[in-house]
């Protein structure tokens, strides 16, 4: 005879006369509790109750229970009417760590986590009313301090008085569900961002299906342009029939070569009209995703954006710096102008008087002469410190790092300053603790420039004391010092020194003149040589500036364009002048006759070509700026002439009132050997004359 009893889900258990257990149907989890609630019938398999089997195949049947009991993968349990643990499998120890004997007879809401208590008990009394519990979830602490989260499915036995329980660790489950679905939210609240801020920033989404010409287009592409989602149809004519006639071939070319083969992605701009008709920017950014197994394109997407107001502020801005650059130019074009009308009549003052003192002349004229000279000379700085100031605002303002020994630039200083400092019973000296023989990259000519605009400006607010020059090397900085023991400035007018157009003392009773541009020109230069200037001062004890420049030394010691060369007794010469101007020929000429020279004069261009075809001359002097024919394409002329029929070359110095430094680039390279500067000295004339002559003869 054979005892079936149906459990849930098809799991049928059965003993025979042998005792044996059979399983048949599907087993489930929850028919494990069906099946332990069975043989909870069974007499004291479990408990050790009263009634002890009789028979030895009762005996084999409570074995086989027993290891079904202790190989289940749950946590089945036992649990009486006082709530405590009755009987446990292995798992208990397994999962929570707690040894039976730890576990049995004590209350199982001990295990239980303190937050889970009042819920637990509370299913407890359900379980006790005759429900059953299906996925009950709580937290049981383990022997090491941590919880494991149990799902739980029980039922109660009145008879017996017995709970009948079965978990589950669903720990790492919940876990990985817990983060699927914070990954889950996070995602939704990402993808809200993204739409929010897409439709915020108006940018329109297309995504194009191109074997179908279907576009999915976002309700910003067509806002932007003025329609209604739907309003247009869906596809590639649509948007090239919105394009300007005039960029759409282009565009249509991008868009062919990008889907015959190139990689990556695309950037393009092109006009699209209006629903109102009016002409837009759109900014179109896309990218091919993806490709047939013949590489033939399949789809793309991508995105636009409206940059008509940009493309309005970038074209109002282009206006503006070309009407800046314009502006800058024609005060450029201004300054150079009024340089070379200013320049030639004072020519006239500082040649003459040039020449004049080179003539025997009695004390009081000489001074007086001396006097007209140094104030043309004052003048002349003025409008130099102005065409500086013009290039850097222009931004054209450039240096020519050369080869160039500092101690020799600060003993040039002194030599030309010595007379000044000797007027006023100053001490003026030059301390070296650089090697003298040091050469170091800088601009020789401006770097000239401002040792000479500093130590002027000491030596004219100093009346008692003295002047030093100092030369320092520091590592990898080079140091040219000025101080002095004048006045000082006070500590709250320091930052106007480097300002255009600004004087510390503006009072109308200050004692020394100035434009206020020799200290912001010079700080500039140093600048643009990487350089820098620093400035202490106290009031009534003098000042100290310094010339910090960076240290790149030179092995050679060669000035690249002022090559030292001994200057010999010059012979003689018959010079040609051309010039317009009667002042200049005048001037010219007395210099030129004082020195030994025979002149002919050439007024224009082409009378100078005509003259120098006649033979006899050895050099020119040529102007600039002429009548017929300027003194550029003259000298052009000349040279082409001389290839033509080798002749000699002639020495051809431009005498100019051009005085911008590019224009000697532009002298020499029309063919020129050397540019002079307007004002001209005799001494200027005569060392000109003298090394370009030594050159012509080697």
């Amino acid at each position: 005879m054979v005892s079936r009893v149906l459990l849930p889900a098809g799991l049928v258990l059965g003993a025979g006369l042998s005792g044996a257990l059979v399983l048949t149907g599907t087993p489930v989890w929850g028919g494990s509790l069906a099946l332990l609630t069975a043989v909870g019938g069974l007499a004291g398999i479990f408990l050790g109750q009263d009634d002890p089997p009789a028979k030895a195949g009762k005996a084999s049947a409570v074995e086989d229970i027993n290891g079904f009991f202790n190989v289940s993968l749950d946590l089945l349990c036992i649990i009486d009417l006082e709530g405590r643990l009755r009987r446990v499998n292995s798992s208990w120890t397994k999962t929570l760590g707690w040894s039976e004997d730890e576990l049995l007879g004590r209350p199982y809401l001990d295990f239980v986590h303190p937050d889970d208590q009042a819920e637990t008990r509370s299913e407890g009394e359900r379980l006790a009313q005759g429900h059953s519990t299906q996925a009950f979830i709580n937290r049981y602490q383990t022997k090491d301090g941590g919880w494991r989260i149990l799902r739980w499915v029980g039922s109660f036995n009145q008879a017996r008085g017995l709970v009948y329980g079965i978990a589950q660790d669903v720990t790492e489950p919940l876990a990985t569900l817990e983060e699927l679905r914070l990954t889950r939210n996070n995602l939704e609240a990402k993808e809200e961002q993204l739409r929010l801020a897409l439709l915020s920033s108006g940018t329109g989404i297309y995504d194009w299906q191109i074997p179908t010409d279907h576009l999915d287009l976002n309700g910003n592409w067509f806002s932007m342009r003025g329609y209604q989602p739907g309003e247009l149809p869906s596809t590639m004519a649509t948007c090239t029939g919105l394009m300007h006639p005039d960029d759409r071939p282009g565009i249509m070319a991008q868009l062919q070569t990008l889907m015959t083969g190139r990689p990556g992605g695309y950037r393009l701009e092109y006009r699209s009209q209006h629903k109102d008709g009016h002409w837009q920017w759109i900014q179109d950014r896309g990218e091919l995703v993806e490709r047939g197994p013949n590489g033939e394109p399949l789809r793309m997407i991508g995105t636009n954006i409206d940059i008509t107001e940009l493309k309005t502020t970038q074209a109002t801005l282009d206006e503006a710096r070309i009407a800046a650059e314009e502006a800058v130019r024609a005060k450029s074009d201004f300054l150079a102008t009024m340089s070379h009308e200013i320049r030639t009549p004072m020519n006239g003052v500082i040649g003459l008087t040039s020449v004049l003192l080179g003539e025997d002349l009695p004390p009081a004229q000489r001074e007086t002469i001396e006097t007209i000279r140094r104030s043309g000379e004052t003048l002349l700085a003025i409008l130099n410190d102005i065409l500086d100031l013009a290039k850097i605002e222009s931004g054209q303002m450039e240096v020519h790092l050369e080869p160039v020994n500092a101690s020799q630039v600060l003993r040039d200083a002194l030599q030309l300053f010595a007379e000044q400092a000797k007027q006023k019973s100053l001490d003026l000296a030059v301390e070296m603790e650089a090697a003298p023989s040091e050469f170091w990259l800088a601009d020789p000519l401006r770097i000239r420039q401002v040792v000479l605009n500093l130590l002027s400006n000491a030596l004219k607010f100093t009346d008692h004391g003295s002047v030093h020059l100092r030369l320092e090397r520091r590592k990898d900085r080079l140091i040219l010092g000025i101080r002095d023991t004048g006045v000082g400035i006070p500590e709250d007018r320091l930052h106007r020194l480097f300002q255009r157009f600004s004087q510390v003392d503006t009072h109308s009773t200050r004692r020394q003149g100035g434009t206020g541009l020799g200290l912001a020109i010079s700080r500039h230069l140093v600048e643009l040589m990487g350089g820098k200037i620093t400035v202490e001062s106290q009031p009534g004890r003098g000042s100290t500036f310094r010339i910090i420049l960076p240290l790149v030394e030179s092995s050679s010691r060669i000035r690249l364009h002022q090559q030292v060369i001994p200057l010999p007794r010059i012979r003689p010469l018959r010079v040609l002048v051309a010039e317009d101007n009667k002042i200049n020929q005048l001037v010219t000429r007395k210099m030129l006759d004082q020195q030994g020279h025979t002149v002919d004069l050439a007024e224009d261009g082409v009378q100078a070509v005509e003259r120098w075809a006649l033979g006899g001359h050895d050099l020119i002097l040529m102007d600039w700026q002429m009548p017929e024919m300027d003194g550029l394409e003259a000298t052009r002329r000349i040279r082409a002439l001389e290839l033509e029929k080798s002749c000699r070359r002639i020495p051809i110095i431009a005498l100019t009132a051009n005085a911008l430094t590019e224009d000697r680039s532009i002298c020499l390279a029309a063919g020129m050997d050397e540019m002079l500067a307007k004002p001209v000295t005799a001494e200027e004339l005569a060392g000109t004359l003298a090394r370009i002559m030594a050159l012509a003869d080697t």
